[in-house]
């Protein structure tokens, strides 16, 4: 069964929500794999309440559409400098803005891995997958600056792609197989469209693009 390992490789502008990046730790230092020992700084909104929203994202679009979705998993590693007037401070899955599976509480231990539990997906869901990170302050020390600090993450998906039935003509086109209506084969030097799809291609030949 093929596997998928990626990185995270952006993060969503629109919907993510922070006060600025922590200086000489931009956001290119989270583009890296749970293992990293160097970290994104992540400014928290300030003022009472204040809400902070992140969201890391992936490129998956090696993954075929019409993937069967076996297991995936994840692990990030991440870390708040204070847990002190934050009453969520949590990381976690999302297909977009849909969370996914249950969130981890973030604590202060610099560094620390969080294996994260990430429910069940869809191939078009994984599309959209992110690494959502999230904050609402109290009213406690609601001016002072904190951060998340971010090192990465490594998102594992294990698939498998149906076999296309065996009476029918598919073509593989981007990863995935297509049903085909339509099929010429040349004989005798004229295209002449065929009625049964499955007899386009000879037993034993070899067949490349022309």
């Amino acid at each position: 069964m093929p596997t998928l390992t990626v990185n995270p490789s952006g993060w969503d502008e629109v919907n993510s929500n922070f006060k600025g990046w922590f200086d000489s730790h931009p956001a290119e230092l989270g583009y890296t794999d749970a293992d990293s020992t160097t970290y994104a700084g992540i400014y928290l909104n300030t003022g009472n309440n204040a809400d902070t929203k992140f969201y890391w994202t992936f490129d998956l679009s090696d993954l075929p559409d019409n993937a069967i979705i076996n297991s995936v998993s994840c692990v990030a590693k991440c870390h708040i400098t204070s847990t002190s007037g934050f009453p969520t401070r949590t990381i976690q899955m999302s297909s977009g803005t849909t969370p996914k599976g249950s969130a981890s509480t973030l604590t202060t231990t610099s560094g620390q891995q969080h294996t994260l539990n990430v429910g069940s997906w869809t191939a078009a869901e994984l599309k959209k997958a992110c690494i959502y990170l999230h904050a609402i302050r109290g009213t406690s020390s609601a001016t002072t600056d904190r951060t998340f600090r971010f090192y990465g993450a490594t998102l594992v998906v294990d698939y498998t792609v149906p076999v296309p039935p065996s009476d029918k003509l598919y073509i593989k086109n981007l990863g995935a197989w297509t049903e085909s209506n339509k099929a010429y084969k040349k004989i005798n030097g004229v295209w002449v469209e065929q009625s049964d799809l499955t007899q386009v291609f000879d037993a034993g030949v070899n067949y490349k693009p022309a």
